[in-house]
């Protein structure tokens, strides 16, 4: 046993690796009594670049004296083929407040306990043969992940050594996540305000007569780092002929995962610093680069931390110059602190998207039932904002909200009133009497709503549905 193993919790697997389809049961022995009776095992999915979490279930306790629980997994459902790790074990509830929670994990407190989902069982039997597969699927990753990648414009080019670490800031990252060679890594922590207050200060020394010094506050650091968080892109092995050449091909891929974790995350990160390290010579150089976050705070995966969808994205951005142009026309629209110009820049996105379909404007505009909609006594034709931008939303086949032509409408209008007389609430002035009667009945909504602007958020979503929509059908 791994002599890091504090506790005599042990856990074991009845058929380490089995079939698709096949029950496994994995039994937990403690010790001594647990605080509850309610625990549960989580799994995750292991073996492969970014080990995930995949499954929690509860164990029940299994009859007699020693406190033991066991669990079946049916590995028909949830379970995909592959190798699969109890990670932690769990006792007690999390609410009410006062109640006791103990968290036992692998590595720590128990052994490492594995199984395997194979088409081939017969060829793997003991608890030890899988685990001696998994580690060696491990190392392989490993040694993969550190290969180097040939940033050279040229083969003929010198081939020197480099890692590259680009610091990004404005982008709230909790989960580590791996790439091809290279990884973002979350730093808990942001950029403080010290600069900021030295600069406060300075400014009052020289510029100014007024005598008065501001202390630093700690306070005042935690909160910067809050709305300021830092995480970290890392090249661990560049070969390029030069520092430069390194540096170029690791920020244009920093700058596309970026661009996908705007769109997943809801965040507008920026590189702010890099430093190299020459391998050649063993020296680092650092290449700062000059110029509130309003990002998702949730974390994991269920918040946009999933490097599979991750790897989708920034496939569709590589993919053509028009998708990195509107995933970086989003990420400017959720750095937009203005409500009312936040509707000029989303609808922007959707007005572009709808454009580059080309659509034949004497086709006849269809409802979500494939009926003719019509202007009085007339047939409408898939042409101008807000038609082109209805049809797009419903070939995609967004259709979540109760009254998507409402709320195409309300938008366009919002825009329009924003673009033409600087704000919402003039949305009186417009030329058109439509685009008026369906501003007025939003804006009556958002008074109604003690100022709470659904139309804004529901826009926001369908924005960000559509560049997701695109950018994995272009990934493939």
């Amino acid at each position: 046993m791994d002599s890091t193993i504090t506790s005599r919790v042990q856990a074991q697997i009845d058929q380490p690796c089995v079939t698709k389809g096949n029950v496994v049961r994995i039994r937990v022995d403690f010790p001594e009594n647990v605080s509850s009776d309610n625990i549960q095992i989580h799994l995750w999915k292991v073996g492969v670049l970014n080990p995930q979490w995949c499954l929690t279930t509860g164990a029940t306790r299994v009859p007699g004296d020693h406190p033991s629980f066991e669990a079946s997994i049916d590995t028909s459902q949830f379970l995909d083929f592959g190798f699969f790790e109890l990670v932690s074990v769990v006792s007690g509830q999390h609410l009410p407040a006062d109640s006791v929670t103990e968290a036992f994990h692998a590595g720590h407190n128990f052994a490492r306990a594995v199984f395997q989902i194979s088409d081939a069982p017969a060829s793997l039997r003991s608890q030890f043969d899988v685990l001696q597969a998994l580690e060696k699927a491990e190392q392989k990753l490993m040694a993969d992940f550190l290969s180097p990648v040939d940033a050279r414009s040229s083969r003929e080019n010198e081939a020197l050594s480099f890692s590259v670490f680009l610091f990004v800031k404005g982008l709230l990252i909790t989960t580590r996540m791996r790439f091809d060679r290279f990884e973002i890594v979350p730093t808990g922590g942001g950029i403080d305000s010290r600069n900021a207050v030295d600069f406060i200060n300075a400014y009052f020394r020289d510029f100014t007569t007024v005598k008065v010094t501001f202390d630093y506050e700690h306070e005042d650091d935690i909160g910067a780092q809050r709305s300021n968080p830092v995480c970290v892109a890392q090249f661990p092995n560049v070969l390029a002929s030069s520092a430069d050449e390194a540096v170029q091909y690791c920020v244009h891929n920093t700058r596309l995962l970026v661009l996908a974790l705007a769109l997943s995350r809801d965040a507008g990160g920026e590189i702010f610093d890099i430093v190299v390290m020459d391998h050649q010579s063993g020296t680092a150089q650092r290449l700062p680069l000059r110029g509130s976050y309003k990002g998702n705070l949730a974390t994991g995966i269920i918040s946009g931390e999933d490097p599979h969808m991750l790897q989708t994205l920034v496939d569709g951005l590589q993919s053509n110059e028009m998708n990195r142009f509107l995933a970086g026309l989003y990420r400017e629209a959720r750095r937009e602190t203005s409500h009312d110009f936040q509707y000029v820049r989303y609808w922007q996105i959707l007005e572009t998207m709808a454009e580059g379909r080309n659509y034949d404007e004497a086709k006849p505009l269809l409802d979500y039932s494939g009926k003719e909609i019509m202007d009085g006594d007339k047939v409408r034709r898939v042409k101008g904002a807000v038609s082109i931008v209805f049809n797009m939303l419903r070939e995609a086949g967004i259709r979540d909200l109760e009254d998507v032509w409402k709320h195409v409408n309300i938008w366009c209008a919002f825009r329009n009133a924003v673009a033409h007389h600087g704000s919402v609430s003039r949305f009186a002035e417009l030329d058109h009497a439509a685009s008026r009667r369906w501003a007025a009945e939003a804006y009556s909504e958002i008074e109604s709503a003690n100022g709470h602007d659904v139309f804004l958020w529901r826009l926001k979503e369908h924005v960000k549905s559509m560049l997701v929509l695109e950018l994995t059908r272009d990934a493939h």
